[in-house]
């Protein structure tokens, strides 16, 4: 299993199982390295472009097995907003759903209820 210094847990998320750690989740100043942002959204990334922050933050962990699937016209994946994720993603206070789904091309979006 990989070791993480006391700085990189203090950087990331990690949920654990048992004394397994499952999944590092990207907090918002860890996407900010990656994603560049304006007016909220995200503008340099044909993937999650116009997309909130929370975007990737939940394709990550959907990519990781989390989320619940749910098959319609349109495939999408349903994930119950934390309040740990509410103070990280201001576009979600006071929300309690994100559903993530997918575009033909490789685009991700994202709907927050």
């Amino acid at each position: 299993m990989e070791q993480f210094s006391e700085e990189d847990l203090s950087n990331y998320y990690a949920f654990s199982e048992g004394d397994e750690v499952n999944m590092i989740r990207y907090w918002r100043k860890d996407l900010l390295k990656d994603f560049t942002v304006k007016d909220g959204c995200i503008i340099n990334s044909a993937q999650f472009e116009g997309e909130y922050l929370s975007t990737p933050y939940f394709y990550y962990s959907f990519l990781e097995g989390y989320g619940e699937y749910v098959s319609g016209d349109e495939d999408m994946i349903i994930f119950e907003i934390s309040k740990e994720e509410e103070e990280q993603f201001p576009e979600l206070k006071g929300k309690s759903k994100f559903y993530l789904y997918f575009k033909r091309g490789g685009a991700v979006h994202g709907i927050i209820k």
